[in-house]
């Protein structure tokens, strides 16, 4: 699942760059299996995020650091910057020798853009309980410039981009590969980074719902700053280290007020859960929700959503059935900070699934 298809190789590189951390996994194949190779991250202040000179060198330090030589690496978009549409094609229209014509016939309907200013891609989803009328399919695009200035900018920091994907197929395909016992199950995946939080339902191998929502982690490193008083910076480091430098009576009343939030997360969460189950009424219940990115990290989230949601919650590993070399690395600080690695890893698998 992505925008572009890739060569299959013996290794792969995905740089999930977000807008707090920069994320890089490496994974080599061994003989039928995958192995962890690399993995590190480095988080980015303000002005780093805002000066592509300084990104661009801090890439290149993260890479440096874990002595990555490769110069090929995959990356994601997401957010405004691509368009994601499950559509529907009657299938007396879209006979498999002119499938291909007929959709392309069809994209200037639902793309606000220029055509010819637009890269597109789209692959047909294979719903078993879903609409026997008709053809389903996901549509993928992006304006050119868009793709061409992350090109760019990857180039300047003397690497190049083997390919590039959708941060929700990024996520499906992690959870593709790590859960190949839940595959046929209808599962929900919940990514929350800093600004913004993927939600996807995956089942039969493939989404079948993609949405991004306005929500994530900076709003809670607001509330830390709204109870302390202290800059922005300061209380983003202050949440990172678990708020152990926090008076009792000011970490009681933050968690209060994260909790508060959590459930307009929770809100937010439910209404596109209603909307998919009105939209699918055929399809089994959900059972299982699994929660990946840094903001999946945060104090009681995982409690509360259980409590609200009332399905079965658990982060999700990206290294479920990718082995992890123990002389090689810290497995306890691996653990610690898996959640935040789905889409990288995600994207280091498209050389591989």
């Amino acid at each position: 699942m992505g925008l572009f298809q890739l060569s299959k190789k013996k290794a792969g590189i995905g740089l999930d760059l977000g807008n707090k951390w920069i994320k890089t996994v490496r994974l080599t194949k061994k003989g039928k299996k995958l192995e962890l190779n690399k993995l590190g991250r480095t988080y980015l202040k303000r002005e780093e995020i805002e000066d592509k000179k300084k990104l661009r060198e801090k890439i290149k330090i993260l890479l440096n650091s874990l002595s990555i030589k490769d110069r090929e690496v995959s990356l994601s978009l997401a957010g405004h910057s691509v368009i994601i549409k499950r559509l529907k094609l009657p299938k007396s229209e879209g006979k498999e020798e002119k499938l291909e014509d007929t959709i392309k016939k069809h994209t200037k309907e639902h793309i606000p853009f220029d055509i010819e200013n637009v890269y597109m891609d789209y692959f047909i989803i294979d719903n078993p309980e879903g609409d026997s009328k008709n053809i389903e399919y996901f549509l993928v695009a992006s304006k050119k410039n868009v793709v061409n200035e992350l090109k760019d900018f990857i180039e300047g920091a003397n690497f190049k981009i083997e390919g590039i994907d959708v941060e929700g197929f990024a996520l499906c395909n992690c959870f593709e590969y790590n859960y190949p016992d839940y595959i046929s199950d209808t599962t929900y995946l919940l990514d929350i980074g800093g600004v913004n939080t993927i939600f996807c339902v995956y089942s039969n191998g493939m989404p079948l719902l993609i949405r991004d929502i306005s929500l994530g982690g900076d709003q809670l490193t607001d509330v830390v700053k709204q109870v302390l008083n202290k800059n922005f910076f300061e209380c983003e480091k202050i949440k990172i280290n678990g708020f152990s430098s926090v008076a009792p009576k000011d970490k009681i009343l933050i968690q209060q007020k994260m909790e508060e939030l959590y459930l307009t997360w929770i809100d937010e969460i439910q209404k596109i859960i209603y909307f998919y189950i009105s939209n699918n009424p055929e399809n089994k219940e959900v059972e299982n929700i699994y929660l990946s990115g840094g903001g999946s990290l945060s104090p009681k989230l995982k409690e509360v959503m259980e409590e609200h949601l009332e399905k079965n919650i658990d982060f999700l590993n990206p290294f479920r059935k990718i082995d992890i070399p123990i002389a090689n690395f810290d497995l306890e600080y691996i653990k610690s900070v898996r959640p935040q690695f789905a889409i990288a890893t995600g994207l280091a698998l498209r050389n591989f699934i």
